[in-house]
């Protein structure tokens, strides 16, 4: 989770090509400046891939929120592990993504 300020001093600011395409290394990279912390959920919920990065990923995505939207507009994850659970063969749309591998170096400050 990045608050709207972070993504935008992200945006500004980044200029490695690893932190133009994630912004999640310029915004771990400076735990001076982010307040960083983890937010694990009360289970695992690793099966689901809930990104953007290719076309199956838009296809998944843009299936829950046609669905969410006009019933909830401020949807919750739980409404979104419901969801799937409804239509648990949407997780197959995606589920031969592989994740890329992050790489994160690490600076001297």
């Amino acid at each position: 989770m990045f608050s709207m300020r972070a993504l935008e001093e992200a945006h500004q600011e980044a200029v490695k090509p690893q932190e133009r395409e994630h912004v999640t290394p310029f915004i771990n990279q400076q735990p001076h400046r982010y307040r960083l912390a983890n937010v694990a959920y009360a289970s695992d919920q690793s099966r689901y891939r809930w990104t953007v990065d290719t076309p199956d990923d838009f296809q998944l995505i843009s299936r829950m929120l046609e669905n969410l939207i006009p019933r909830k507009p401020q949807f919750s994850l739980e409404d979104a592990l419901d969801l799937m659970k409804q239509f648990p063969e949407w997780a197959q749309l995606n589920a031969h993504v592989e994740q890329k591998k992050l790489t994160v170096t690490q600076t001297k400050e």
